[in-house]
């Protein structure tokens, strides 16, 4: 059978998370050494200075989904949770995903994020923008890690959190 040998954000942004976890547990630095290297693959080749987060870094499509934004993005923020001495970046850019998804992909009626942006190949069924369970769970545990990461180093300057307006942003009631 083909093997598939493409690099998708999704999941690899599983594979992160649970190697930060197995970190957290063991201590193991070599763990921590693969989590890095696959968190700096995939930022280097998949998401954009907006944010934005390619399911597959080799496609010339333009469509962004939110699986992939809420997988990656909860990756980082757990990875510089338990590396607070080199989690910066991975906490900053954890933070442009989380404003991305919110900027991009909120829907203001219902404050649930719609699972991808605008498809302009798409026609019928496949061109309404549907808000997948699954990728607002994973949405809401991103947005929860940030809400709770710890203070500095890895919050701005007064323990301030860069992605604090996000929760008023998804509030439907204000």
């Amino acid at each position: 059978p083909r093997v598939d040998a493409n690099v998708y954000a999704e999941e690899n942004g599983l594979a992160i998370a649970a190697l930060a976890a197995l970190y957290e547990a063991t201590g193991d630095p070599r763990v921590l050494a693969r989590a890095r290297r696959a968190a700096d693959l995939v930022l280097s080749k998949h998401v954009d200075a907006e944010g934005r987060v390619k399911h597959d870094a080799e496609s010339p499509r333009e469509v962004f989904y939110l699986a992939d934004g809420a997988s990656l993005g909860y990756a980082l923020a757990r990875l510089a949770e338990v590396a607070p001495e080199s989690g910066a970046s991975y906490l900053a850019a954890a933070d442009r995903i989380a404003a991305w998804m919110v900027r991009d992909l909120l829907d203001p009626a219902d404050g649930a994020l719609l699972g991808h942006t605008p498809d302009p190949d798409a026609t019928g069924v496949f061109s309404q923008r549907r808000k997948p369970y699954m990728g607002n769970v994973n949405a809401a545990r991103l947005l929860a890690e940030e809400i709770c990461a710890p203070a500095p180093p890895l919050r701005a300057p007064g323990g301030g959190c860069p992605t604090a307006h996000i929760v008023h942003a998804c509030d439907p009631v204000q």
